[in-house]
């Protein structure tokens, strides 16, 4: 989820402004079962892609803030474990907004999103675009 970020682990307060995803045990009642925690430098996720044995994160502020986005992965069996999951920073520079994310070969094809600006406008003052990216 983007937000709320866990404030401290129950069980192990070291870890803090953790980002969670939730496992859906039933999609039909709308339930859930496990929770996994990830440490993302106090960011939330915009964007989770499964890749080649690899979770790809888009990692964002949980508020719409102006600071770097990074992009992230993690191996795929670090969800069976109950640990707080580390994952391995591969950009930490991508723009504000960035909020999708496509795999295809070697390269990671990031979506930013666009911002319209004041309300009322009838122009974006800045339009979407997208960024690519070489995987390690």
């Amino acid at each position: 989820m983007r937000a709320p970020l866990l404030v401290e682990h129950p069980d192990k307060p070291e870890h803090k402004n953790l980002a969670m995803l939730l496992h859906m045990k039933d999609l039909k009642n709308y339930q859930f079962d496990k929770v996994a925690f990830l440490d993302l430098d106090g960011r939330g996720v915009r964007e989770l892609t499964y890749y080649k044995n690899w979770v790809w994160v888009i990692a964002g502020p949980p508020e719409d803030k102006k600071e770097p986005f990074q992009h992230r992965r993690f191996s795929k069996d670090a969800l069976k474990s109950d640990i707080v999951i580390e994952t391995e920073l591969i950009d930490n520079n991508l723009p504000s907004s960035s909020e999708g994310m496509a795999m295809s070969g070697n390269k990671a094809y990031v979506v930013i999103d666009g911002d319209l600006g004041k309300k009322g406008t009838k122009k974006c003052i800045e339009p979407s675009k997208y960024q690519v990216i070489s995987l390690p």
